[in-house]
This record gives structure tokens, C-alpha cells and sequence, in this order.
């Protein structure tokens, strides 16, 4: 068996955000690879948040079903059967306020066919993997916070980083990812 990477965090990366989200909400963590979702959510865990790792949109939706807790949910785009854009949109469709989910996708396949599919679904960002900690973590605080609004919520609890847009267009990045560091 051969050991899987780790997120990077590194001296150059930004610090640790210090706030971890203090209001309710957890992050609910799907991917196929189940060494990348275990791993995305430990690291989260590690910096403060509540969160459930599924392997399947199957598994994604039981898991909101039964924890109306999770007010986000990161997912990997690309997945046998039903992929994340589908889920995303499962999720998203019908949902109101009181029971908001914000969707952050992740992929290390992006388009910009992706990126317009994700922000047409509605997603509040899309991460290119590989990521830093901190990129994802900036993702998750933002959709934390909106979430949080939605729901009635304090967005401040969540986090310091990048509130929601007030105007809904900038919340979800124009360019694929920022980050060049791979595909």
C-alpha cells in the first residue's frame, strides 16, 4: 500500500485562519477517492470544523438527509455514476433558506466548461486540485458564511475570509482556479 500525500501546508501558505466557525454548520466532504475525501476532511478537522466524508452522491444525500447540520458540502466533480455537478444540483434544487447547503466543487479535471456548468448549478466556488489547506479552507469559510446568512445566521461567525458578494457574481471565481500549481 503506498502512503497517500498530504494537503500541503507550508511555511509560505498563508497561516492557519485563527476563527474557526463557531455557529453551527458542517462540511460534508465527497469524493471518490475515499484517501482524498479522508484526507481533505481531516485536514478541516484539524483547523476547527464539523465534518462527514461520503464516497458516492448516494452516500452525499443520505448523509444530508441525516444531518441538517451540513450546510456545506465540497465535491469532487468528476465521479463514476452520478457526477458532481448532478449532485450539486440535486441538492441545490428546492432547498430553502432555513435549510441552505452552499456547494464548493473541487476537480483536478477543470474547463472552463466545468467552471461555467458549477456556477450555473449554483455552487459558491471551484477549487483546481491540487490545492493548499488554506484555498479550500477559504472556499468553505466563505460558503460557511453564506450558508449561515441564508439560514439566519451571523455570516461573521464563520470566519474572517472573503464574505459573500453582496451583488451574487463574485462569489464564485471568473477564472477556473487561481492557483497554477497543476491540473
Amino acid at each position: 500500500m503506498t502512503p497517500h500525500p498530504r494537503l500541503p501546508t507550508t511555511a509560505t501558505e498563508d497561516p492557519p485562519m485563527t476563527n474557526a466557525p463557531t455557529s453551527p454548520g458542517e462540511i460534508l466532504v465527497v469524493d471518490d477517492e475515499p484517501f482524498v475525501a479522508e484526507e481533505l476532511a481531516e485536514g478541516l478537522a484539524l483547523r476547527g470544523y464539523t465534518v462527514t466524508t461520503a464516497n458516492s452522491a448516494a452516500a452525499a444525500l443520505a448523509a444530508l438527509a441525516a444531518a441538517p447540520a451540513i450546510s456545506v458540502m465540497v465535491t469532487d466533480i468528476r465521479m463514476p455514476g452520478t457526477d458532481g455537478l448532478s449532485l450539486a444540483r440535486a441538492v441545490l434544487e428546492g432547498r430553502g433558506d432555513h435549510d441552505a447547503v452552499e456547494v464548493v466543487l473541487i476537480t483536478g479535471h477543470a474547463s472552463p466548461e466545468d467552471a461555467a456548468a458549477g456556477r450555473q448549478a449554483g455552487a459558491i466556488a471551484f477549487v483546481r486540485k491540487p490545492f493548499l489547506l488554506n484555498e479550500i479552507e477559504q472556499a468553505v469559510t466563505r460558503a460557511l458564511a453564506r450558508a449561515a446568512q441564508r439560514r439566519g445566521g451571523s455570516a461573521e461567525a464563520t470566519g474572517p475570509h472573503d464574505p459573500p458578494a453582496s451583488d451574487g457574481t463574485s462569489s464564485f471565481p471568473s477564472q477556473v482556479a487561481a492557483s497554477a500549481r497543476g491540473a
